[in-house]
């Protein structure tokens, strides 16, 4: 049972406490601050701000549920920036819009398929570096950005998307 109906656009009761909860609790403190200044950085995501932020979960999905591929996701996001626009109709045309990708796995090959938009890769870290603490910073960092973009697309089968979209309530 989930907490909130995505139909209906005013969040229970029980939503918004989660939402206000979460972000409580995950506040920055300086050094997470500092972090994400520097994660910002070392993505060149200086400047204008992101548009639409995605999270494609891969790597342990595969034993999980089906996975989709990234354009499927795309799919999503061509409904934020040109509503009307799928993605396989609309080559050679450029939105002007950004978007911050945070993936599990790399997958900056497929994100060039997409060359309509501006985007920045985020990879945290490979599966052999995967429970490092350098990899868990780059991970809160990565949670902590996909929340500011106006809009966010993820899966309820994952709980970085899951945790992102309470954030953002």
């Amino acid at each position: 049972d989930t907490m909130f109906d995505a139909a209906d656009p005013k969040p229970s009761a029980a939503c918004l406490l989660t939402g206000v909860l979460m972000s409580w609790l995950l506040r920055p403190n300086e050094r997470v601050a500092a972090a994400i200044a520097h994660r910002r950085h070392s993505l060149g995501l200086e400047g204008a701000p992101f548009h639409v932020g995605v999270h494609v979960r891969r790597s342990d999905k595969r034993y999980e549920a089906t996975i989709f591929g990234l354009q499927h996701y795309m799919m999503q996001v061509d409904q934020f920036v040109g509503p009307g626009d799928y993605y396989h109709a609309s080559y050679g045309r450029r939105y002007g819009k950004r978007l911050l990708i945070v993936s599990d796995e790399n997958i900056t090959d497929e994100v060039r398929k997409f060359d309509m938009y501006e985007s920045v890769v985020s990879y945290p870290a490979p599966a052999e570096d995967r429970y490092a603490m350098a990899s868990l910073d780059k991970l809160i960092c990565d949670i902590l950005m996909l929340v500011e973009p106006l809009y966010f697309v993820g899966t309820l089968s994952s709980q970085v998307s899951r945790l992102v979209l309470e954030l953002r309530s």
